[in-house]
């Protein structure tokens, strides 16, 4: 029993090290190790480089090993269908389909790399189905701008990476970019935050030798790297409140009560969907009332601009 027991963990070891190999990327057994001990696996770096040896040297695995300068580093091959440990089902692989298409630059690029053979799963799978009505679910769902549509700007694939991998491992940026202005500036930034705007990203920091937070959008930055320094990441910097304190709306810095009328169907839109958690509506005959206490920002002002005649009789004070 014993022997049969000591079979076992090895298999389940020679899984898990498989699990941890990518189609895009090659990792070295050290890269290995420290995944598996993240995991919780308690096992020995000769250990892992003997079964990645015997894994590599296997005719019947699809993995690719790079041996020209030490150490070796491990991959899955491209051109091999991906290794799990089962077929995805139908809705495994809608699911990841539409992550792709939504997560590109929610996830840092070191994850997206790994995740990239169980896209090319999915996406296989998709379409070897193409008859079903799982095939046909990827034609009957989008995601639309509820404003003028634009074409995303596009963002340096290096520069992204590199923020992406700064801003996980909470290292300093050095960045090079360009400012509406068409000045060059050099700088070197703390990363706390990235943030998808409408079709812009942005990264929210902190220039070194300052203390308030600021927005650098992706498509402007001409280089990234990666410092060595790492930075301890403020611990009175909180995302969701940054946000809903209005500052990507070009926020003013303060809180206001907005108080206006708007035609009837668009009080209704609001009832259902309010600017804030104390928001009031006074129904009219043709317009009805609405207050709100919000952040101060250019947005807001824009947006109710945009109504038209559909709103009228706008206050705007201090709260």
């Amino acid at each position: 029993m014993s022997g049969s027991h000591s079979s076992l963990n090895g298999a389940l070891l020679y899984i898990h090290i498989l699990s941890k190999l990518s189609t895009s990327t090659k990792k070295t057994a050290q890269d290995i190790l420290e995944a598996l001990r993240d995991d919780g696996e308690s096992v020995e770096l000769r250990t892992v480089q003997r079964m990645l040896t015997n894994i590599s040297n296997c005719p019947l695995l699809p993995i690719e090993c790079e041996r020209d300068v030490p150490p070796y580093r491990y991959g899955l091959s491209k051109k091999a269908p991906g290794l799990r440990l089962a077929q995805l089902s139908p809705e495994e692989a809608l699911l990841l389909q539409l992550a792709k298409e939504q997560l590109h630059y929610q996830l840092p690029k070191r994850l997206l790399d790994d995740m990239q053979g169980l896209f090319d799963d999915a996406s296989r799978c998709l379409q070897g189905m193409r008859a079903r009505s799982e095939q046909s679910w990827m034609n009957k769902v989008r995601v639309v701008a509820s404003s003028q549509p634009l074409i995303p700007p596009k963002v340096n694939e290096s520069v992204f990476e590199n923020v992406s991998s700064a801003l996980y491992s909470n290292r300093l940026l050095r960045v090079v970019y360009v400012n509406k202005q068409g000045e060059r500036k050099d700088k070197v930034v703390a990363p706390l935050a990235l943030v998808t705007q409408g079709v812009r990203l942005y990264l929210v920091c902190r220039f070194e030798g300052y203390d308030d937070y600021r927005h650098l959008v992706l498509h402007r930055m001409t280089t990234a790297e990666v410092l060595d320094d790492v930075f301890f990441y403020p611990a009175d910097f909180n995302l969701d409140e940054y946000i809903g304190q209005g500052h990507f709306g070009f926020s003013h810095g303060r809180m206001v009560k907005v108080r206006f009328e708007a035609i009837n169907w668009l009080a209704g839109d609001l009832l259902e969907t309010p600017m804030s958690t104390n928001q009031t509506v006074e129904l009219g005959e043709t317009y009805s009332t609405i207050q709100a206490t919000v952040p101060d920002t250019e947005a807001l002002r824009w947006w109710l601009r945009g109504f038209g005649e559909l709103v009228r009789n706008v206050s705007i004070e201090a709260v």
